[in-house]
């Protein structure tokens, strides 16, 4: 992978190097809130092997967080998976459908860890869980989502972009990432409906996950 994931950054920055490979295990627990370094738009991770989107909104976003778990619970979101071939280059679209007002479009390359790692439990479990939070330090509880039919979603995008480059560098992004913005300008331009998966709340999630080392 071109770009480390969180998951490696966490083993380096907490485990001797002379343990790894060692046949020891170590464990380290990490919280969500500290893995999320950016606000207004989601991030895609799969740390410990599970699917997670984190998000802090802003206050030109949402003034706050009341009524959104309530909207959540009862409604869900709706996630978008989407492949795109841009000459020589694969990038996927994910846009998520958090609640009225708040759809956030994501470009995302496989040259990136976390991409890769989030994909991969994506499609094992088919769920994922919502780390929602504001910038005024609210924070909703963590929703494990079911998302039936997340696999074959994630299995079709391989299909149709396996072949190509990733680009990982952001030089290198500049232009599919151009190209896709003349494509669909808006939010959810482009957006079909047959690649849409439900993100139903099953049940509460925890704030944290652990990362084995070995």
């Amino acid at each position: 992978m071109a770009v480390p994931s969180q998951t490696a950054s966490i083993i380096k920055r907490n485990v001797a190097p002379y343990l790894l490979g060692s046949g020891r295990m170590v464990q380290i627990r990490a919280r969500y809130e500290d893995l999320n370094h950016r606000t207004g738009a989601p991030v895609h991770l799969g740390v410990g092997g599970r699917a997670a989107i984190l998000l802090c909104l802003s206050p030109e976003q949402r003034a706050d967080l009341r009524g959104l778990d309530e909207h959540l619970t009862t409604e869900g979101a709706v996630l978008y998976v989407q492949a795109h071939r841009l000459d020589r280059y694969g990038m996927l679209r994910l846009v998520l459908a958090l609640a009225p007002g708040l759809v956030f479009r994501t470009p995302l390359t496989l040259a990136h860890g976390d991409v890769q790692e989030f994909l991969i439990a994506a499609h094992a479990h088919e769920s994922v869980e919502l780390h929602v939070s504001h910038q005024n330090r609210q924070r909703l509880p963590a929703f494990v989502c079911t998302a039936g039919g997340l696999r074959g979603h994630v299995e079709r995008a391989l299909d149709v972009i396996g072949d190509l480059d990733h680009p990982a560098g952001p030089h290198e992004q500049a232009g599919p990432l151009g190209k896709l913005a003349a494509l669909y300008p808006g939010v959810l331009d482009g957006v079909e409906d047959g690649s849409a998966v439900p993100l139903r709340v099953g049940h509460r999630g925890e704030d944290t996950v652990l990362v084995t080392a070995t």
